[in-house]
């Protein structure tokens, strides 16, 4: 349910600014065989984006299929190697960890009584919600597109 309704929300948003009329283009290529790996990929290249901004070590591969896929630390370089898709229940994992850090990123905030740090955690805070608003939208895509309904 909780799945839905964040979707619901980014397709109604005025923020969404995604035509319904036009033809959608899938912005990391045209191969829809491997899109839920390109997914995960752009996800992880966001998050070390933020690090990055944070001052903090990058993650790795290893490291994002155990905490954020929730597969084995080999997992995304095995399928890399492979040239296959993540399984749906990696990308469900992944939307959920999302989902779960978002929430408890919201938490900080409104729990926070340091106020030289309230700027940072907000900040964060609305990274998370555009992190997943953005993977809401590429997974309803994607099961729009397998029903044929291109937007």
């Amino acid at each position: 349910m909780l799945i839905l309704s964040v979707i619901i929300k980014r397709v109604c948003s005025p923020n969404n600014k995604q035509n319904s009329n036009s033809k959608h283009h899938n912005e990391l290529g045209e191969n829809q065989m491997n899109n839920k790996l390109m997914i995960a990929e752009e996800i992880l290249r966001k998050l070390n984006n933020q690090i990055e901004v944070d001052r903090s070590k990058a993650i790795s591969d290893r490291k994002f299929s155990r905490k954020w896929l929730n597969k084995s630390s080999s997992y995304l370089s095995a399928i890399k190697s492979e040239n296959t898709d993540i399984s749906g229940d990696a990308l469900f994992n992944l939307f959920g960890t999302v989902i779960a850090t978002r929430i408890s990123v919201d938490e900080n905030v409104s729990t926070n009584t340091d106020n030289s740090m309230k700027d940072k955690y907000a900040k964060k805070a609305a990274f998370f919600l555009d992190l997943e608003y953005w993977l809401s939208d590429q997974i309803y895509t994607q099961a729009a597109e397998k029903q044929g309904i291109i937007f």
